[in-house]
């Protein structure tokens, strides 16, 4: 699934594409996750204009005018793409908006995970999200991390604590801050926090100057694939050597995921455990 480098490439490469555009009309696929609001009509003959494209975690929103604005979820296999109106259709095509210089963003999925909607200007989408990881402050990191007990790696995965984060991202992360899947999110030290917030800004900021990560089906808006998933240091590579000590990478299940991390540089810290005193209690 397209993570936050992954989309936040696809939002500029759309920025780049889209700016100065107008939307004339759509059409649009008839299933669950693609569609437009009931109250939304054709924009006209003077169209759309296609205004501020924002992202928040993995999901972006491009203004059209001030009625309307597309939501987009790439899911796992979803892709946009801004192309020439007479270009053939790819399978799984399942929305395509005009635009008013002859041609049309196309989207595709073929899992059919992913969501493409055209929403009234005032619906939030956002919800109970928290902030995006791009960013965010490490007072704020500690409040969401800290807020709940939790695993290290379902607390990164749960987009209510950290939005944007999914499972190639969580793994790179927690190596690259020293912490194991398994710790505990609200025992957390200070120094452990400030070293997730370095590590999160560090690795997104490279992964997304190299393209993001293509393990399967990811491509930008020109159909083009990241490379940062040769720069990874654990993610899917259980039994080889780690890139720091050599020892064997391992692979575990943590919040239902395939997990991988490297036993010696990232050693669970277990609680100390303190003497039980009793206490005399009065008759």
């Amino acid at each position: 699934m397209p993570e936050l480098p992954e989309v936040e490439v696809v939002r500029r490469g759309l920025v780049e594409e889209l700016q100065g555009t107008r939307v004339l009309g759509w059409w649009l696929a008839s299933f669950r996750n693609v569609g437009v609001d009931a109250d939304l009509e054709y924009p006209g003959v003077e169209g759309w204009p296609v205004g501020e494209v924002a992202r928040h975690g993995k999901r972006i929103r491009i203004e059209l005018g001030d009625r309307a604005i597309l939501h987009v979820h790439l899911g796992m296999s979803g892709r946009v793409a801004v192309t020439e109106a007479r270009s053939p259709l790819q399978p799984h095509t399942h929305a395509r908006l005009h635009l008013d210089d002859e041609r049309e963003l196309r989207y595709v999925d073929p899992r059919r995970f992913g969501h493409f909607r055209i929403r009234g200007a005032s619906f939030d989408d956002l919800g109970s999200m928290g902030p995006d990881a791009l960013g965010v402050e490490v007072e704020r990191l500690a409040a969401g991390l800290r807020g709940h007990r939790l695993t290290m790696k379902a607390a990164l995965l749960d987009q209510r604590v950290i939005a944007g984060i999914g499972n190639i991202y969580a793994d790179e992360i927690l190596f690259a801050a020293g912490l194991h899947p398994l710790q505990i999110s609200n025992r957390l030290k200070d120094q452990e926090i400030e070293l997730i917030a370095e590590a999160m800004q560090s690795i997104l900021q490279r992964s997304i100057e190299s393209g993001g990560s293509s393990i399967r089906d990811y491509v930008d808006t020109r159909g083009r694939s990241g490379s940062y998933q040769q720069s990874h240091c654990v993610y899917g590579r259980a039994h080889q050597s780690c890139v720091r000590c050599a020892e064997e990478i391992r692979q575990i299940a943590v919040a239902g995921r395939s997990t991988y991390y490297c036993p010696r540089c990232q050693p669970l810290r277990r609680r100390i455990a303190r003497p039980l005193i009793r206490r005399n209690r009065s008759k």
